[in-house]
């Protein structure tokens, strides 16, 4: 099961971007039709309706997560920011959360994926009523 069936994410309803994925999820999200787009980082990447984003602790500056902000809202998109809770050299979610909130977005709930991967939903602001 790859990563985007686990999220209910049909690539053939909605475009989906996997940015700085592991060699896993390029291989089984390259298997679907119509496949996914992909990038090495969130800097070369376009705003799609579904982002899912492996960040590495260097990539979570303003700049970057500005950026990704701007690729939610661009695209009407929902976002996931994965990461591995066991690895001790990556980004923790608790890093995530904060930087997130930092330029504005917020965190929505997690997903354990069977990767042992865990995807933290990122939702943009409401728009004023």
């Amino acid at each position: 099961m790859s990563v985007l069936d686990e999220l209910g994410i049909d690539t053939a309803a909605t475009p989906a971007l996997l940015v700085n994925a592991p060699d896993a999820a390029l291989a089984a999200a390259g298997a679907r039709k119509p496949r996914p787009s992909f990038a090495s980082s969130i800097m070369t990447a376009e705003p799609a309706a579904n982002i899912l984003w492996w960040p590495e602790r260097a990539q979570l500056t303003q700049g970057t997560l500005s950026r990704f902000r701007w690729m939610l809202e661009a695209g009407n998109g929902a976002g996931w920011l994965l990461y591995d809770p066991e690895d001790t050299d990556t980004v923790t979610g608790e890093e995530i959360v904060a930087a997130i909130q930092a330029i504005g977005l917020r965190p929505g709930g997690q997903m354990p994926l069977i990767s042992g991967d865990i995807a933290l939903n990122v939702r943009t602001p409401r728009p004023p009523a």
